[in-house]
């Protein structure tokens, strides 16, 4: 039984996807990570963080440039420091990017096919992961 094969939009697609994964990674590559870890993204002309001007506290998303910054520098200690979801799309971009760009490229499906189901599980997981994450950081101060 042959797999079956992409469609001219699925592989342009496919491809797409993988190319704006794999920019984004070269993309934070570049980056040279916050110490403070968040506040990389500055570099790249965007406004610090509003939850973090407003009332002082970070937002779920703080630290995620700068833990893919660090992540495409190998520094996965640090990425974990400055956001764990963060870190965890970082090292899932690049084998995804891959993949998408090789079953685009051939015009199938490389090892396995998207499935709605594990896609949602992936993003639930990295939703919750952040959320709980910001939580641990926010609620000892919140408690004081």
């Amino acid at each position: 039984m042959s797999a079956a094969r992409l469609n001219w939009l699925e592989r342009c697609t496919s491809t797409s996807l993988g190319t704006i994964l794999l920019s984004l990674f070269a993309l934070a590559a570049t980056l040279a990570p916050n110490t403070s870890g968040m506040g990389t993204h500055e570099q790249l002309g965007l406004p610090a963080c509003g939850v973090v001007r407003m009332w002082g506290i970070r937002c779920p998303t703080c630290g995620m440039t700068t833990a893919w910054a660090h992540t495409a520098k190998g520094q996965l200690r640090q990425a974990l420091a400055a956001n764990v979801a963060g870190t965890l799309l970082a090292t899932l971009a690049l084998p995804t990017a891959g993949w998408l760009i090789a079953s685009g490229s051939i015009g199938q499906w490389c090892y396995l096919r998207p499935q709605a189901n594990l896609i949602f599980l992936l993003v639930a997981t990295v939703v919750c992961l952040a959320l709980f994450e910001w939580i641990v950081r926010v609620l000892p101060g919140m408690v004081n």
